[in-house]
C-alpha cells in the first residue's frame, strides 16, 4: 500500500489572489465581495490536497482543503470497468471508471512512481486499460 499527493499548481492560484485583493481595494460597493470570493476560492484552492492511496485490490482518493478531509473516493478493482492512460510527453493522467459510473481523475501525483504503482494495479487485478499517446515521452 503507497500513498501518493498531488497538490494544485500554485502559480495560477496565487495570481489570482494577488489581482482578487488589488481589485478589492480598489472596488467599491457590492462588486468588492465578488473579488472577496475570489480571494477565498483561490485561498481554498492553495490549500488543497489529494492524497491517492494505492492498495492491493481496490484506489483511494482523499480530498483535503486546509488540512479538513472533504471528500473520500474510492473504487474496488471489481468495480472499475477500464483505465484510460494519456501520455502527454512527460505528463501521464489516468482517468479511472467505475460501473456506476464514477470517475476518478489521477494525475500530477509525487513521487512519480505512482504511474507504474497504478499500471501495477491495473495489471494485478485484470482491468481493461485503453492508452492515448498524444505526444511520444522523451527518452
Amino acid at each position: 500500500m503507497k500513498t501518493f499527493i498531488a497538490e494544485e499548481p500554485k502559480i495560477l492560484w496565487t495570481i489570482l489572489f494577488f489581482m482578487a485583493m488589488t481589485y478589492a481595494y480598489a472596488l467599491e460597493g457590492n462588486t468588492q465581495y465578488f473579488a472577496y470570493a475570489a480571494m477565498a476560492v483561490s485561498f481554498l484552492a492553495l490549500t488543497t490536497r489529494y492524497h491517492l492511496t494505492v492498495e492491493e485490490d481496490r484506489l483511494v482518493m482523499i480530498i483535503k482543503v486546509a488540512g479538513v478531509k472533504v471528500r473520500t473516493k474510492q473504487l474496488q478493482a471489481m468495480e472499475i470497468t477500464n483505465v484510460h492512460q494519456i501520455i502527454a510527453g512527460s505528463k501521464v493522467i489516468f482517468i479511472v471508471t467505475g460501473k456506476s459510473g464514477q470517475q476518478m481523475k489521477i494525475h500530477r501525483f509525487k513521487p512519480h512512481s505512482f504511474e507504474q504503482e497504478v499500471s501495477e494495479f491495473v495489471d494485478r487485478n485484470g482491468v481493461l486499460l485503453k492508452q492515448t499517446v498524444t505526444k511520444e515521452r522523451k527518452q
